[in-house]
């Protein structure tokens, strides 16, 4: 891979403003398919952007947190947590258990 002079790579994801506002920079975890859980402060959408070596890097919404996002936490045995203003800390399930 190519990276720029400050070390870094081409952007693998990208969206538009119009879908959401202030990013809320999360994890990964093996439970999430080695994906980055990432989501948006003000709507509480839950992202996680996986690379499928077929078509690339694509996100998908495995979960609605509270809206006011505000952090997300790992455990040592992997579980994800969300933290947001006023509510209580929610634990996502892993993929396979939401299919």
């Amino acid at each position: 891979m190519e990276t720029d002079a400050d070390g870094f790579i081409a952007s693998i994801f990208t969206y538009g403003r119009g879908d959401g506002c202030a990013v809320i920079g999360g994890v990964t975890t093996p439970h999430m398919n080695n994906g980055f859980i990432f989501g948006y402060h003000c709507t509480g959408r839950v992202f996680l952007l996986e690379n499928d070596e077929m078509e690339g890097w694509r996100a998908r919404i495995p979960a609605q947190a509270a809206r006011t996002i505000v952090s997300f936490y790992i455990d040592a045995a992997g579980t994800v947590y969300t933290l947001a203003y006023g509510k209580p800390i929610m634990r996502m399930l892993p993929v396979e258990d939401q299919e």
